[in-house]
């Protein structure tokens, strides 16, 4: 079962579906946002929650000229 839900996209907010105590952490993020790839990171004062990194796709203008020659 889910423990949260998103409340925003626009703004990326989460609540929580459950009643908690009022601990609080701060969180800095970090988004590396590359021609080739994307990368993103939240950090507290000593180690670091979460890391990804995404590759972008660099076929679509292949994929377009592809799709344009087939037209023709």
């Amino acid at each position: 079962m889910a423990k949260l839900r998103l409340q925003s996209l626009s703004l990326l907010q989460l609540k929580l579906l459950y009643e908690s105590a009022e601990y609080t952490q701060p969180i800095s993020l970090g988004v590396d946002a590359g021609s080739k790839t994307i990368g993103i990171s939240a950090a507290a004062k000593k180690e670091e929650l979460y890391a990804a990194e995404a590759e972008l796709r660099t076929d679509a203008v292949d994929l377009l000229s592809t799709k344009r020659a087939f037209r023709r």
